[in-house]
């Protein structure tokens, strides 16, 4: 039998209790890493003792976020789509399609990029980051004013207004009439369209089954919302139905704490900043997609669910979760990994704890204490001035007031300090082989101890790098292409490699294996360059020694990924594309342009080229015998002198029938080309002084070739 309302909404219940976040460590977890990143004292403070605290955690999400930044933010994308089967054209080229329609609409949602670079760091700084996608039907209002128009326009205004494409809704919000039966209105003209979308899911309203692998294994999976009861009505759920939904004034006990500590610098509760009225009250509610049989077929099926309390909002259907999971360190067969800052947190406690010791003993060396006896003026002694005087009743100052020593321990205390950073180098992958090092010692011994600890320390960012695009950003460009193929109901005109290029995402019939691009480098460009040119330079060879193992194609692929590892994303602005015919017009027509151009200045003076190319040739066999001659002298040397003096001016003979022959044939193509240019452009020949519109071709050429 089919479930009901009260049955589905006591399994969602039951399953949200126990999972990630209400149960376990999770919370309390990530409500530390926060603490630590923020500097938070740790609670163990002792009044009128140091109590500074290191920021070693701080210090290493910080110093990845570059890295991980010009990876994941920089020009080009961090994955690719790529066809199951290489050997289809059209499936090579729906990949290709479907990889620039996913880049250019990821890249052109509104604050892509803070969304992505808050999604990033939070991967850093907590167990697991979530990240939600889809497409939201937006309806946006804008309130025109029109003045004197009549009753007759004012109609056609409003029947106009609705036919348009888009629009939703047209409403007069004022009306006012003038004496001559003129009105002024204003009319609210509300606009619908679907628009794509990506949000951070704050790790406190997170729901995911405990034990889950990914998102796909999971029970449940979503999150817990905050909105208003505006915000439920302009989505499109009943007003009715949610102006008798429970407002809601505190968060959930479980993930309160991490709330907080997140907004720790504006409050800690976000409820104080809100207006009061009904239409802002908070309405905290469930968003989740649950493995349910809730047909009663007997097989579990995935259904998008939105309740609040026992008001289940939204029933239906989903074959896809619209949510990437993240973290930087995986755990095995586990979807909730461990932050990167884990690895820093025992280094700042202990690191805090030697830095407060080594203070405090400063302290105490720079104010020591005072002995005294009964003979010392105590108010004197007290008067800490500069240059004071203090009285004592004796023969003897020194018998009656001395002061106690405290030895010094920061240079031993700074010898441990030195092993936890060695020890938190290799443990977080900070490079420090060169602190502390003279300039003359880092050409010397630390050279290749530096490069191995550099490779070591990239090594692990690396790692982190290839983890966020094997597992978020391969769901996130599945998860829009998904949405695009699906939910774009037009052609989407996307800007790409400089032509706008009309793609119906509904037309897309394959399927598309995604790769990860990163991972191989940790953003190492100049690396990456030099490689990619070392291999368009045995590309150039291949294609000069007339090699099918090179084409134009393959070296623009090579100049495309060039251009990518310099941070720039328009390939356009520097390289033609083989493969984008209007391109290459444009180039063999500058190249035809200049032909001409040359030409035109060699039938100025006919011989001049001819000269040219003589003298050019005269060169070529002078350098060209001086060289044999060289070969000559040196094999006189060698016993078979002789032998080896023939074949030398056996080869130079045929080099230099082999130079007259070019020489002959350039200069007879030459004035073939120069002829085909005049028969073709119908040009005057200078000094001609004659028409050669109406000449034959017998005639032109006879002329071309002066009469002969």
């Amino acid at each position: 039998m089919k479930m009901t309302d009260r049955e589905l909404v006591a399994i969602i219940d039951d399953a949200e209790s126990n999972d990630i976040a209400n149960s376990g460590s999770y919370n309390s977890n990530n409500e530390d890493y926060l603490k630590y990143y923020q500097a938070e004292p740790f609670g163990d403070e002792t009044e009128g003792r140091s109590s500074v605290v290191s920021t070693e955690v701080r210090d290493l999400v910080e110093s990845d976020m570059p890295s991980l930044a010009r990876v994941f933010l920089g020009a080009g994308a961090p994955v690719e789509f790529r066809a199951a089967n290489p050997g289809d054209p059209d499936a090579v080229q729906e990949a290709k399609d479907k990889q620039a329609v996913v880049y250019h609409i990821i890249k052109n949602i509104p604050n892509s990029f803070r969304i992505q670079h808050d999604w990033l760091k939070s991967s850093e700084l907590q167990s697991m980051a979530m990240l939600e996608y889809g497409v939201d039907e937006v309806k946006t209002p804008k309130v025109k004013r029109y003045k004197d128009i009549s009753a007759d326009e004012l109609a056609e205004l409003l029947t106009d207004l609705e036919s348009e494409e888009g629009v939703d809704s047209v409403k007069i919000v004022e009306e006012d009439e003038n004496e001559a039966a003129e009105f002024n209105v204003s009319i609210r003209i509300t606009r619908k369209e679907n628009k794509y979308f990506i949000r951070n899911v704050p790790s406190e309203d997170i729901v995911v089954s405990r034990n889950a692998w990914n998102k796909t294994e999971a029970d449940i999976v979503g999150k817990r919302f905050t909105k208003t009861r505006s915000t439920l009505i302009a989505e499109g759920f009943e007003r009715s139905v949610v102006e008798g939904l429970p407002a809601s004034t505190s968060s959930s006990a479980n993930n309160e704490g991490t709330k907080q500590q997140r907004y720790k610098d504006q409050g800690g509760k976000i409820e104080s900043a809100t207006i009061k009225n009904k239409a802002n009250d908070l309405i905290r509610g469930l968003d989740v997609y649950v493995n349910v049989d809730f047909d009663g077929d007997g097989i579990a099926e995935r259904r998008h669910i939105i309740k609040v309390e026992n008001e289940i909002l939204l029933n239906e259907y989903a074959d896809h979760v619209p949510f990437s999971i993240i973290s930087s360190m995986l755990m095995p067969n586990n979807i909730n990994g461990l932050p990167r800052a884990e690895l820093a947190m025992t280094y700042q406690k202990v690191g805090s704890v030697l830095w407060r010791q080594t203070l405090d003993n400063l302290y105490a060396v720079n104010n020591p204490r005072t002995a005294y006896s009964s003979a010392v003026n105590v108010d004197d002694l007290l008067d800490i001035s500069l240059n004071g005087i203090i009285e004592v009743d004796g023969d003897v100052p020194s018998n009656h007031l001395f002061q106690l020593t405290t030895p010094y321990v920061g240079d031993k205390a700074l010898q441990v300090v030195a092993y936890m950073d060695g020890k938190r180098a290799s443990s977080v992958g900070t490079v420090q082989a060169n602190q502390a090092l003279q300039g003359d010692q880092l050409n010397e011994e630390t050279a290749t101890r530096f490069k191995g600890m550099e490779q070591a320390a990239a090594a692990k960012i690396e790692l982190v790098a290839r983890v966020i695009a094997e597992t978020g950003y391969r769901d996130l460009y599945e998860g829009i292409g998904y949405y695009a193929a699906h939910y774009q109901d037009e052609e989407l005109e996307v800007h790409i490699l400089g032509r706008n290029m009309l793609v119906n995402p509904q037309d897309w019939k394959f399927d598309h294996h995604i790769n990860a691009l990163v991972g191989t480098g940790a953003g190492d460009d100049e690396k990456t360059l030099a490689n990619l040119s070392a291999i368009y330079q045995v590309q150039s060879a291949l294609k000069a020694e007339g090699s099918m193992l090179a084409d134009d194609q393959k070296r623009y692929n090579t100049l495309t990924a060039m251009t990518k590892a310099t941070g720039r994303d328009s390939v356009q602005d520097f390289f033609n594309n083989p493969e984008m015919p209007a391109e290459m017009v444009t180039a063999e027509r500058d190249m035809l342009k200049q032909q001409v151009e040359q030409m035109d200045q060699a039938s100025q003076n006919p011989l001049a080229e001819a000269e040219a190319v003589k003298a050019k040739g005269m060169l070529e066999a002078t350098q060209m015998k001086q060289k044999y001659d060289a070969q000559i002298d040196q094999m006189r040397l060698e016993a078979n002198y002789q032998e080896k003096l023939r074949d030398a001016q056996m080869k130079f003979q045929e080099s230099t029938d082999s130079l007259t022959y070019d020489y002959n044939k350039l200069k007879t193509d030459t004035d073939l080309k120069y002829t085909e240019l005049e028969l073709k452009y119908k040009l005057d020949i200078p000094g001609q002084g004659m028409d050669m519109g109406d000449k034959s071709n017998q005639e032109l050429i006879t002329i071309i070739n002066g009469g002969k």
